[in-house]
């Protein structure tokens, strides 16, 4: 579903030097790595936002650099599911609304009754007529992972899903991503900073800090 080789990336006089990734169907990892590291660079560059300086990103077989920026946006839409940190749930839209626009946006037609299934294995069926403003955290964090899979994507990522949340609700986040993952059948990749992470997925990389450009 996702690999990468000898991927770089240069900006601000620093130049980045990212692991290799595999992930297959169904697995998940972990990136780790602190503040300025690079992590949502990378985040970006593996959903097209950016291009790298060399290097491969492969997902599901297609290089997704060498598509033209409009190829990049339908590729993504249809086969990438993303949850930012910053939810940027539309707040005049109810829950519902959001997944509805979220589909179609991806032009994904889903089966009817996706939504309604969806919220329930979430647990917030209660809140599909719900705004985003009355959710608490957790309710609002869960809605933007039903969006990010609402159209069943083969990759899912996930930038820093846990850092404003207990140890509690931050095992749970990471259980509905990787159950989330798994009925899509997709790979699932968290961009953290967050030592908890480790040991919660598959595997985890660590992320090492960017090199001075010459």
């Amino acid at each position: 579903m996702l690999a990468t080789r000898s991927v770089t990336f240069s900006h601000s006089q620093q130049r980045f030097q990212f692991p290799d990734i595999d992930l297959e169907k169904g697995q998940s990892c972990a990136l780790v790595g602190p503040s300025g590291s690079g992590k949502t660079t990378l985040l970006h560059l593996i959903a097209g936002l950016l291009t790298p300086l060399s290097g491969d990103i492969q997902i599901v077989g297609v290089d997704i650099a060498r598509l033209s920026p409009a190829q990049r946006d339908q590729f993504r839409g249809q086969q990438m599911g993303i949850v930012l940190q910053r939810l940027h749930l539309m707040s005049a839209l109810t829950v519902s609304q959001n997944l509805h626009l979220a589909a179609k946006l991806a032009r994904c037609p889903i089966p009817a009754g996706r939504i309604q299934q969806l919220l329930q294995e979430l647990d917030i069926a209660d809140k599909a007529d719900a705004k985003p403003a009355s959710l608490s955290v957790g309710q609002a964090q869960r809605v933007a992972i039903a969006r990010a899979v609402i159209h069943q994507p083969k990759l899912l990522l996930a930038d820093e899903p846990t850092s404003s949340l207990d140890d509690t609700n931050a095992r749970r986040v990471l259980t509905i991503l990787k159950d989330q993952a798994e009925r899509c059948g997709a790979a699932l990749l968290v961009i953290t900073h967050d030592a908890r992470v480790k040991g919660q997925l598959d595997r985890s990389l660590t992320i090492s800090a960017p090199e001075a450009c010459a």
